[in-house]
């Protein structure tokens, strides 16, 4: 009591009252009596994913499969979600395209692979079509394949199975020829079916009434690009670009669109003559994104300034091993007909492949290189299991889901939530356990028309 009054108690602060939501920290995912790998595989979905993709090499496809691309062996007409074709199990490839009705795809042996209703309507794999040829790239037309010889020769063939075996059998030297390796560009029909109208063969005034006599299907040199050193070469359905070594773009063909990265003519869309792009060093996008496929978070009709795909610029990582902030550049593009994905160069760790090799802990692990997709998505092309388009790119989830499954049941018992790594290339032993040959392979990703793959190749 103070002076016959009772005390009461205060306080300048209110008491201390129990959390709603007290800090949680993740038990350790590490368990007893198991092997050092199967505890990296249980802490990283990202580790589990390379190690697959050493241990089952092959071919996974999903979007259109009305014309038995996606998968040959199947009647359904979509494939919503990444799915292997059996056929390339435990192989390696140089090269795959896909078009809605027909694909083709290199081997490791170099010899051309096709299959796809446009082929043969019964066929159900892939068939050996060109072999001995030591092919190492290839391109798709309407109704022909272009593949490149590890010599430099040009190889033309029809999609159909019917043609190659009615048609005229060219000789080795007619193989499309003209000089490789004199740094020319040429252009060429590529279409048996029509000839190239829209000025996206680069030669000023060429058209099916003035070509030069001959195959309608000869190289034509285009002369504006003579003494630039170009490096590489994209061709959309009307109109083409060149990347020369300095990171010149020049564009031409049909600009009806903006995809040419310049403003819209009234009186003509067609430039037939390479005209300079004005870019940087960053990655841009321009042309029809009525589908998502420009990437700006927009579904722009026309765009015809180049611009900056925002989720694909200024990226940043830390760099654990050198204790600083890195630059996270694009690696590599694949654009279809209305979607793309885009592969990252970000940091990759893929040497942990046995117990006390090169200094590891039994706690580190691999990961590979982040990929992203966007665009049309009317026949599930993008890989999210839904049909909905998207004007920004974004993760999909590992593709061997039900390993993911299983593998997160072990982890924590629970579902968990990982994406998609690309593994990136590395040297080392295929199959289970890492018992098989010794090869240098990597993942990449193919965008077609309506189709999209993710394959091993060497």
């Amino acid at each position: 009591m103070n002076n016959g009054n009772f005390l009461r108690q205060t306080h300048a602060e209110a008491p201390p009252q129990e959390e709603d939501n007290p800090l949680l920290f993740e038990e350790s995912r590490k368990k007893a009596g198991v092997s050092t790998e199967e505890n990296r595989d249980m802490i990283s979905s990202q580790h589990h994913q390379v190690k697959k993709s050493w241990e089952n090499p092959g071919v996974y496809a999903w979007g259109s499969n009305t014309g038995r691309v996606a998968a040959p062996g199947s009647t359904d007409n979509v494939v919503k979600t990444p799915r292997r074709i059996p056929f390339f199990d435990g192989k390696l490839l140089r090269d795959i395209k896909l078009d809605r009705n027909f694909a083709a795809a290199i081997d490791e042996n170099g010899d051309l692979l096709q299959w796809g209703v446009a082929y043969a309507p019964d066929t159900k794999e892939p068939v050996s079509t060109l072999k001995g040829k030591n092919l190492t790239s290839l391109v798709l037309s309407k109704d022909r394949i272009l593949a490149l010889g590890n010599n430099g020769t040009v190889y033309s063939i029809p999609v159909s199975a019917d043609e190659q075996q009615s048609g005229t059998k060219p000789s080795e030297a007619s193989w499309v020829p003209f000089w490789s390796g004199s740094r020319r560009v040429f252009s060429t029909a590529s279409a048996s079916d029509s000839f190239p109208s829209r000025g996206q063969l680069g030669v000023p005034g060429l058209t099916w009434n003035t070509r030069p006599a001959g195959s309608f299907d000869q190289p034509h040199e285009i002369s504006t690009l003579r003494g630039f050193p170009v490096k590489k070469i994209a061709c959309g359905d009307y109109h083409s670009l060149a990347l020369d070594a300095e990171g010149r773009v020049f564009t031409w063909g049909d600009n009806a669109s903006g995809q040419l990265g310049f403003d819209y003519n009234a009186d003509s869309s067609i430039v037939d003559a390479p005209s300079l792009l004005a870019t940087g060093p960053d990655t841009f996008a321009f042309g029809s994104g009525i589908t998502g496929s420009l990437a700006n978070n927009r579904w722009t009709h026309v765009q015809s300034t180049p611009t900056r795909i925002p989720a694909l610029s200024g990226l940043f990582e830390y760099d654990e091993v050198n204790n600083t902030s890195v630059p996270i550049r694009l690696a590599h593009l694949s654009v279809g007909s209305t979607h793309a994905a885009a592969v990252m160069a970000n940091i990759t760790k893929v040497d942990v492949q046995s117990t006390g090799s090169g200094g590891h802990t039994d706690d580190d692990t691999n990961w590979g290189a982040d990929v992203v997709f966007w665009g049309g998505n009317e026949h599930y092309q993008l890989g999210t299991g839904r049909r909905n388009n998207l004007n920004n790119p974004t993760y999909l989830q590992p593709l061997d889901r039900e390993a993911e499954v299983v593998r997160a049941k072990k982890s924590s018992g629970a579902k968990e939530e990982h994406r998609f790594h690309v593994t990136p290339r590395s040297t080392v032993r295929l199959g289970e356990g890492g018992k098989g040959r010794k090869v240098s392979v990597e993942q990449r990703v193919e965008c077609g028309r309506g189709v999209t793959s993710v394959y091993s190749g060497t």
